[in-house]
């Protein structure tokens, strides 16, 4: 039986200590700037200043990062996402690259 997949709120137990290495890739995902549909999320912490700290790592490599912060029943999440793009199969490579990365494999792509 194959292993189960952690859900992303699971990342947010550990606190995000920076730095970030930067990202290598030859591909480069062509990032439309309208708002689109999909997004892909790579972490949902805690903690605002990590989130915080998370995204702008991001943004340094070049990535159109952002923070956005939801309250549940029992706590409040700030989920780190990358991109907002109207192409599904974009979001999807934008995923790919973000997931190489070892901290970014569990990035997943999501509605906006």
């Amino acid at each position: 039986m194959p292993a189960l997949a952690e859900p992303a709120y699971l990342m947010s137990l550990a606190r995000f200590d920076g730095p970030m290495s930067p990202i290598k890739s030859s591909k480069r995902v062509q990032v439309h700037k309208i708002h689109g549909q999909w997004t892909v999320q790579v972490a949902a912490l805690a903690e605002k200043q990590s989130a915080e700290m998370l995204a702008s790592k991001l943004r340094e490599n070049g990535f159109d990062a952002y923070v956005l912060t939801t309250r549940t029943r029992a706590r409040t999440w700030h989920r780190v996402r990358v991109g907002k793009l109207s192409d599904h199969a974009a979001a999807n490579q934008l995923k790919q690259i973000l997931a190489n990365q070892r901290q970014f494999k569990q990035a997943y792509v999501t509605v906006n």
